[in-house]
């Protein structure tokens, strides 16, 4: 995991602060567990980061992330959750998931595509490696700035949240996002 220490610093940093305040939760994180709730199946949160999401989702919950720090901070917030380490180019080929043959009804991934995924090379086979979970929906919580419309050719989107909060000292870009809902 060696190129992911800057991500583990980031962490041990508070540099995601505005993650944690009460109108990014209320505007953002409660909408979209809301949704996984309203599904009702259980959910694997690709770049879970510190476990935020855990406080709005009542079905059964995994989380994964590159950050050790970011994991601790998850596991302190709920001891109920798994969590486990792993890239999440790599949690679709993990063996010990695999032979477990574990499913997941939904599968979150947040803020992590716009970042690391080409929309036009490698985002829908990142997207389609994870069937091996069988899920039937896919969550989408990404900067409004984001082009899913490749995600949209391939699986059916079924429902769209925008929304923007007014956090003063984060920066615009951060402010607007989307979750959008796949059927897969």
């Amino acid at each position: 995991m060696t190129g992911w220490t800057s991500i583990d610093n980031q962490h041990k940093e508070n540099y995601w602060w505005y993650l944690v305040t009460n109108e990014f939760a209320q505007v953002f994180l409660k909408p979209l567990g809301e949704r996984i709730n309203q599904f009702g199946r259980n959910c694997l949160d690709v770049g879970c980061g510190e476990g935020l999401l855990t406080e709005y989702v009542d079905v059964p919950y995994s989380g994964a992330d590159v950050s050790a720090t970011a994991l601790m901070k998850a596991a302190d917030r709920d001891s109920n959750s798994n969590f486990f380490l792993g890239s999440f180019r790599d949690i679709p080929h993990n063996p010990v998931l695999l032979g477990k043959h574990i499913t997941y009804g939904s599968i979150v991934f947040g803020n992590i595509l716009h970042i690391y995924c080409d929309p036009k090379s490698d985002l829908i086979p990142l997207l389609e490696s994870y069937l091996v979970f069988e899920p039937e929906r896919f969550f989408v919580y990404e900067l409004e700035v984001f082009d899913h419309s490749p995600i949209s050719k391939r699986f059916k989107l079924i429902d769209e949240y925008h929304a923007s909060v007014s956090l003063k000292g984060i920066e615009d870009v951060k402010r607007h996002r989307k979750i959008l809902t796949y059927e897969v």
